[in-house]
């Protein structure tokens, strides 16, 4: 076993975890131009929206909170030498939270985004003014209660990390974000280029300790619900029972937003590079209570014995996905690009103006 510790932690939760509402908006049921109005005349406070998977990645009002308090505990988690985190927005501000508990180092890796393909899902637009990159999103308001879809404001938020330049002009080009949301995602090559990716962490992590001379290095790792399970190589996702006592798709993971687990890599050489779930720490769990997790594998029995294969629903729930997006593109084609290259929401407005299309009023549905 490697000796180093990597602490697996999904992001705080975000305007992408507002789903199921069923007292909200679906915005694919929006006009261009109504969405527009909403944000144009300040009544997106009355816009309680049912999902946040079309919105601009941020996070939500109750994941800040949430990221705070969360923040208290990991300030106790001594010695932790580097932060990796995704692209994505709500993940980048998860760990420039976490690494002012001690100045510690960020650095962004493409490969640690979330494997589906809708818009909160691609990295933002961004501008560097003063040699900081900036993007904008909307805030929604998120929490457990029937208003937690409700538009709230604009944020404009400081994602400044170690990710070079040429990255982020990559993903302002709008024909790379439209290749990214309209193409499948495909589980096996995700897998392939998972198995890379914890190549370039355990390598990332060796460097590290090299610089310490030998030390032992323990890192927190920022990703995605979906992510941890082709990340590890091992699908921990939820089904519920269905009318026929047969389980039903419920989600991509098990994890909850700032649940926490500790691996380490199995070797320090083996091209599998596989990070090995740690026995539960009493220190950990005295320190982090309820975020500390131990993922285990969760088995789903069907009636005839059967045990419900997680990876290949793991694999459908990303084929539905893109369909979905695919749909939302084909329906309302001038807001879908609107939101796919979010600039503020003045800009949306005026982009809503010029454009003049209206789409139509057919609803793009969502399975959370």
């Amino acid at each position: 076993m490697d000796k180093h510790e990597v602490l697996v932690v999904r992001h705080a939760p975000a305007n992408s975890n507002v789903g199921s509402n069923t007292t909200g908006t679906d915005i694919s049921d929006l006009t261009p131009s109504k969405f527009a109005q909403f944000l144009s005349e300040d009544k997106n406070k009355r816009l309680n929206l049912a999902h946040g998977d079309y919105i601009p990645d941020n996070l939500s009002e109750h994941g800040e909170r949430m990221l705070k308090d969360f923040k208290a505990l990991f300030a106790q988690c001594r010695n932790v030498d580097m932060i990796f985190c995704s692209p994505l927005t709500r993940s980048i501000r998860t760990a420039k939270e976490l690494s002012q508990t001690g100045s510690i180092p960020i650095k962004c890796i493409q490969g640690l985004g979330e494997n589906t393909n809708w818009i909160q899902d691609i990295p933002p637009v961004t501008e560097k003014v003063d040699g900081r990159r900036y993007a904008y999103s909307l805030t929604l308001k998120g929490g457990p209660d029937e208003d937690s879809g409700t538009i709230v404001g604009e944020a404009k938020v400081d994602l400044t990390v170690d990710w070079p330049d040429e990255e982020w002009e990559k993903w302002n080009d709008p024909k790379h974000r439209l290749d990214a949301l309209t193409v499948t995602p495909d589980l096996d090559m995700i897998e392939e280029e998972d198995k890379i990716l914890r190549q370039v962490l355990r390598s990332e992590i060796q460097e590290i300790s090299k610089h310490k001379g030998g030390d032992v290095v323990r890192v927190a790792v920022i990703t995605h619900g979906g992510k941890i399970n082709t990340l590890l190589g091992q699908y921990h996702t939820l089904y519920k029972k269905g009318d026929s006592r047969c389980w039903t798709w419920a989600s991509s993971t098990t994890c909850h937003n700032l649940d926490m687990a500790r691996f380490q890599f199995r070797s320090a050489t083996d091209d599998e590079a596989q990070l090995v779930e740690l026995p539960m720490s009493d220190d950990y769990k005295e320190v982090f209570g309820s975020n500390y997790r131990h993922l285990g594998y969760q088995t789903y029995e069907n009636p005839d014995g059967s045990l419900t294969n997680q990876k290949e629903g793991y694999r459908a729930f990303l084929e539905c996905s893109a369909e979905e997006v695919r749909a939302m593109k084909s329906r309302q084609p001038t807001l879908f690009t609107g939101l796919m290259q979010w600039t503020g929401k003045r800009a949306f407005v005026e982009f809503s103006k010029k454009d003049g299309g209206e789409g139509d009023n057919t609803t793009c549905g969502k399975e959370s």
